[in-house]
């Protein structure tokens, strides 16, 4: 790897291996995403970087040793829909693996505004990125993170599915972390409660999606990850066809059983999710022309091009005033990274999120990210998995309190950040946080661990660090039972 001469150490390089690296093309936790070129063959590639120094000791060798193989994994995947892995490495401490430059749009561009897409086009779609899934699962590959933006959309209407193999190399880190893997949206049952996650987690996800693009909504909708945890783990999903009644109730049927919340009770395999939405489709053009013949090719829903996705929703003063918060940071640099960034944000938590990759510390980050809220409320684009910080108000049983902001970056993981905030690490002591998590973990599971590092660096005393984590706990009882366990000292 190779920078200019005192240049930045985050600053593009130049070059990684044999890759010359012509732009950002995304930021994650992990790494960055890079356009590159290979100059041996002469293709245009994607290169994304895994950064190992996050590791330490034994346990980066280790992690080291799945990479390869989970990349090897994922080269075996050569499929249509799929985006084709074609080289891994290391260079200079920095693991990247190298994948199929797709000129396209994600799906999530097409659903900004919570639009719908039409029955042609959202069957479509997911027939394809269920023939992808079922392709990976037959050679033991599993996503873990399917979501809009990880499905791209070429010109053609052809569908192909990102971040096969990738989406797991980043689990393997950021699970040692104690952090849980996924895009709460999208999430199984299994994956929130940290239970074993197979093939029927990647098709869970891919129900969620089909509901998005036929509704454009989520079948378990909310403003926070508390929200949305309780709604996945313990209400029924709601109707496509109350949401979008020109649907037959065909498709609720198909829905539900692939929303199903144990994983026994759902499609065991993506062919058996196609082959229901097969059904479904030769009943609606039976029923009224929903679709005609020429967008189906034996049975199945060929590919249909979308027109363009809408625009962002982001105001321009908004931008405005995210550029002034970044600029006290990082200075006048901050106009130019704004004006990219919003080129992919749909709100002004994304947008924050987005640029939040840009700054170094943990302080700076939290201390930004905490302007996201006044900018949303301010001017009214919030719109994301973010609720209200340090709220401690009782909510009604029957609905969850409000979680800490849920952190996203462009492989669009979960992960919590580490004990320290602005004026450095939490005053409480490794007994109370302890206590803390395990107390927390009674009424949430295991997103209790990343909820009391989150929530530590903000609490002066025990009985407040347990006042603030009692605003994730949706019920009335549980939570005064939380608190009636906060230590006194």
């Amino acid at each position: 790897m190779t920078l200019q001469s005192g240049q930045d150490p985050e600053a593009t390089p130049d070059r990684i291996a044999k890759y010359r690296i012509e732009g950002v093309l995304g930021r994650g936790a992990m790494g960055v995403v890079y356009k590159a070129y290979d100059p041996v063959i002469d293709r245009r590639v994607a290169l994304k970087t895994v950064r190992t120094e996050l590791l330490d000791g034994d346990e980066g060798e280790q992690w080291l040793e799945r990479f390869r193989r989970e990349a090897r994994a994922a080269a075996r995947c050569l499929h249509q829909n799929i985006v084709t892995v074609f080289d891994f490495g290391e260079d200079a401490g920095i693991s990247f693996i190298v994948m199929e430059y797709v000129d396209g749009r994600p799906l999530a561009d097409y659903l900004r505004g919570h639009r719908a897409l039409g029955v042609r086009e959202a069957l479509s779609i997911a027939d394809q990125m269920l023939r992808a899934l079922g392709y990976a699962h037959a050679h033991g590959i599993v996503h873990r993170d399917i979501k809009p933006a990880n499905i791209i959309l070429l010109g053609d209407g052809t569908a192909k599915v990102a971040d096969f193999g990738v989406a797991r190399i980043d689990s393997l880190a950021l699970t040692q972390h104690g952090s849980m893997v996924g895009t709460p949206s999208y999430m199984s049952p299994e994956q929130f409660v940290g239970e074993n996650v197979d093939a029927r987690s990647d098709l869970f996800a891919a129900g969620v999606i089909l509901f998005e693009m036929l509704t454009g909504q989520k079948p378990f909708p909310g403003d926070t990850l508390t929200q949305i945890m309780y709604k996945v783990l313990h209400e029924p999903p709601r109707s496509a066809t109350a949401l979008n009644t020109a649907l037959l109730p065909a498709l609720d049927g198909v829905l539900h059983r692939a929303l199903a919340r144990q994983p026994a009770d759902r499609f065991q395999t993506a062919a058996a999710f196609a082959a229901a939405l097969a059904g479904a489709m030769v009943g609606m053009c039976k029923a009224g022309d929903i679709l005609d013949d020429a967008t189906t090719v034996i049975g199945r829903p060929a590919p249909v091009a979308l027109p363009e996705p809408p625009p962002p929703a982001l105001d321009a003063d908004a931008l405005r005033q995210a550029e002034a918060d970044l600029a006290t940071h990082i200075g006048p640099v901050a106009k130019v990274l704004v004006r990219k960034a919003s080129a992919g944000a749909t709100t002004i938590h994304e947008l924050y999120e987005s640029l939040a990759a840009h700054l170094t510390s943990t302080a700076e980050r939290e201390a930004f990210l905490r302007k996201a809220d006044r900018t949303a409320a301010t001017f009214g684009t919030g719109g994301s998995l973010h609720g209200s910080r340090g709220s401690s108000a009782s909510l009604p049983s029957s609905s969850p309190a409000p979680a800490a902001t849920a952190r996203y970056d462009s492989s669009v993981s979960l992960s919590g950040s580490g004990p320290s905030s602005a004026g450095g690490a939490s005053a409480l002591s490794d007994m109370v946080l302890d206590k803390a998590r395990r107390d927390l973990t009674q009424a949430l599971g295991p997103i209790a661990q990343v909820l009391v590092k989150k929530t530590a660096p903000r609490a002066a005393s025990p009985v407040e660090l347990y006042r603030l984590l009692a605003t994730h706990i949706p019920r009335d009882d549980e939570r005064d039972a939380f608190l009636r366990k906060a230590p006194l000292g």
